[in-house]
């Protein structure tokens, strides 16, 4: 369902998300959730209002941004895999970004993830651990991976991964797809879904996962 933008408000007030939209989409997406092979996967484009999009990519943080994890000591063998680690030093974010991912948190959204996916009583992580915000530099790479499936800070079970893309720049030729896995290489598994990031200036693909293999390869241009 794509975005009227002719009287977009885009003043950084506005929620970024459309609460009754998403409400409108979730039985068909529940559908299709529910039909994914060989585990659960949703892939969403257009899941933000242009306007919201902007917002966020603008006000991301780049590379050199103190917010990041040195990737060099956490992750050697990533090459250029930036993260932040949990919300540690989310107080130099720009403020409006930062409102932008405690959104994603609220439970509105949360609300949303139920519909869809069928887990009641979905509970957000304050403290935003291995989660918040990501990048990869030219040439880096996220290897192939299961996340953890209990947190230990909050004695809970992790059910989903929800990824948003703010790409707008994206090419071809950059590689980054999500790549989603049936099982470990080494135990017979391949790649069942390449997922590329958007690629269209000012739309977003959104992709909600389980605690499932999967890698993002980029190439240095």
């Amino acid at each position: 369902m794509p975005f009227e933008e002719q009287f977009e408000d885009d003043s950084d007030e506005k929620a970024l998300l459309d609460v009754e939209r998403l409400g409108n989409l979730a039985p068909g997406l529940a559908l299709e959730w529910a039909r994914s092979k060989p585990f659960r996967h949703l892939i969403i484009d257009d899941f933000l209002a242009p306007f919201a999009v902007r917002r966020m990519q603008e006000r991301f943080p780049p590379p050199e941004h103190p917010v990041w994890l040195d990737w060099r000591k956490r992750s050697p063998n990533q090459y250029g895999k930036q993260g932040a680690g949990d919300d540690t030093r989310f107080d130099t974010l720009d403020p409006v970004f930062r409102d932008g991912l405690e959104q994603f948190n609220d439970q509105p959204f949360l609300n949303f993830l139920q519909s869809v996916t069928g887990i009641p009583a979905l509970l957000p992580d304050a403290h935003f651990t291995g989660g918040g915000m990501h990048q990869i530099l030219a040439g880096g790479i996220l290897d192939i991976h299961t996340d953890f499936n209990f947190y230990d800070r909050l004695k809970l079970y992790r059910r989903l991964n929800v990824l948003l893309y703010l790409t707008s720049e994206w090419q071809p030729a950059y590689g980054g797809s999500l790549e989603l896995w049936t099982d470990a290489p080494s135990r017979g598994g391949h790649c069942f879904q390449d997922i590329p990031p958007e690629s269209r200036v000012g739309l977003s693909r959104f992709t909600i996962i389980p605690l499932n293999l999967r890698r993002v390869r980029t190439t240095t241009i």
